[in-house]
């Protein structure tokens, strides 16, 4: 193997070898490293863990499951205190594996036998969050959530995926809660640099307002997103939406045409809000024009999901 790859047989160095190369990227060579690990001792569990990940990361994912199996199968036969964490990664690998994969059903799986083993394993609370949301399971979700928050408590995403569930179980105070939360562990400084959840925290707050029918201050919170992010695309697009609401048309055109002008994901929506609002100022021809370009334009979606 190429990279000063040679005659040293020793298991320990193989390893720290394909480590080195697994934080450098080099994928290929750190799967060469732990193969030789293997070679030397089949029964070490964390080199073929890391060859698993290495797998995971070149895309080849039935490779990086054999891996996880390997793992697996090694300490269920050699059990051992210590090695216990790696059967738990193990789990939870396979897990993001099958995620990736779309089998929700499966990652759960893996899932939970992670938490078997450790049931403070905050990543897999939270991806098992993710699958049950897949899958439409809003309940089992936000219970998942629920455990991440209490694990960890300025995880500011989790916050927000409480928020958007909240939203989809149509229970919009407790979402407007949960932003709150989020907005106010950002604030507090740990985690200011998260501009983009910061931005989505106050999206998804006046998006919750919105469909209380709280226009005022559904309006404020699209205006504190706009100003931490000027050129947000949803922030323009649902103040639009209220303005229309509200009747003030000239505003709502504005941000409608800050959205074409900078050529955003949303223009679709833009040039049929523009529609929407044209037809209400009996401007029939200007209208149809502008449901045609609507037409003519890309589909994308107002809100974003959770995140990941």
């Amino acid at each position: 193997m190429d990279g000063g790859v040679g005659v040293n047989e020793n298991a320990e160095y193989w390893f720290k070898k394909g480590n080195k190369f697994f934080n450098e990227g080099e994928y290929e060579k750190a799967i060469e490293c732990y193969k030789k690990v293997t070679q030397i001792n089949p029964k070490d569990a964390e080199a073929w863990n890391n060859k698993g990940v290495a797998y995971d990361k070149l895309g080849d994912y039935k490779k990086a499951i054999k891996c996880y199996n390997k793992v697996i199968e090694i300490i269920e036969i050699n059990p051992e205190i210590e090695l216990k964490y790696v059967c738990a990664e193990a789990w939870y690998n396979k897990g993001i594996v099958y995620h990736k994969l779309k089998d929700y059903k499966k990652a759960i799986e893996c899932y939970n036998k992670t938490i078997k083993i450790n049931p403070e394993h905050v990543d897999a609370w939270y991806n098992k969050g993710i699958a049950y949301n897949k899958l439409k399971n809003y309940r089992r979700a936000l219970k998942c959530f629920d455990k991440v928050t209490k694990i960890r408590s300025i995880d500011v995403k989790a916050w927000l995926n409480k928020g958007v569930i909240y939203d989809e179980l149509r229970d919009y105070k407790k979402a407007i809660e949960c932003y709150d939360k989020a907005i106010e562990i950002i604030e507090s400084g740990s985690e200011i640099e998260l501009k983009y959840e910061y931005t989505g925290a106050w999206i998804n707050k006046g998006v919750a307002y919105d469909r209380l029918g709280n226009y005022k201050k559904a309006l404020e919170c699209y205006n504190k997103a706009i100003e931490i992010d000027p050129d947000n695309e949803y922030a323009l697009y649902n103040k639009a939406e209220v303005l229309y609401n509200s009747g003030i048309y000239e505003y709502a055109l504005e941000n409608c045409k800050k959205i074409i002008n900078k050529e955003k994901n949303l223009i679709q929506e833009a040039y049929f809000l523009i529609g929407k609002i044209k037809l209400a100022e009996k401007k029939l021809k200007i209208a149809i024009e502008n449901f045609k370009k609507a037409k003519e334009s890309k589909v994308t979606h107002i809100l974003p999901s959770l995140w990941n």
